[in-house]
């Protein structure tokens, strides 16, 4: 038992490495796009977006008894998962390539 209320909570918030690794992934597929093709931004960002949602629902399908919201079951950022971050990632991307803002 914790010494503190909700601290098991708090460590599970801040100690995701499975996050940790699917994000890295999708960071560093979009910079090798943007490095080794000479890749706009948005391709990048798009690239790195789609590996690191790709990455988390197939954690979440193979290991994660298809708990696609479940955040104890993959990858997820205050307790949403990785692959909904990816989604934004992409939307953003393209908003600002657009200039939607």
């Amino acid at each position: 038992m914790p010494i503190i209320h909700g601290a098991s909570d708090m460590f599970f918030l801040f100690s995701n490495g499975k996050a940790i690794v699917v994000c890295m992934c999708g960071i560093l597929v979009g910079m090798g796009l943007a490095e080794s093709m000479h890749a706009s931004e948005v391709v990048a960002n798009c690239g790195g977006a789609l590996t690191a949602s790709i990455l988390d629902l197939l954690f979440r399908v193979k290991v994660g008894d298809n708990q696609l919201l479940d955040p104890r079951e993959g990858g997820h950022i205050f307790f949403v998962p990785v692959w909904m971050w990816g989604i934004v990632w992409i939307f953003c991307s393209l908003g600002h390539r657009l200039r939607f803002w």
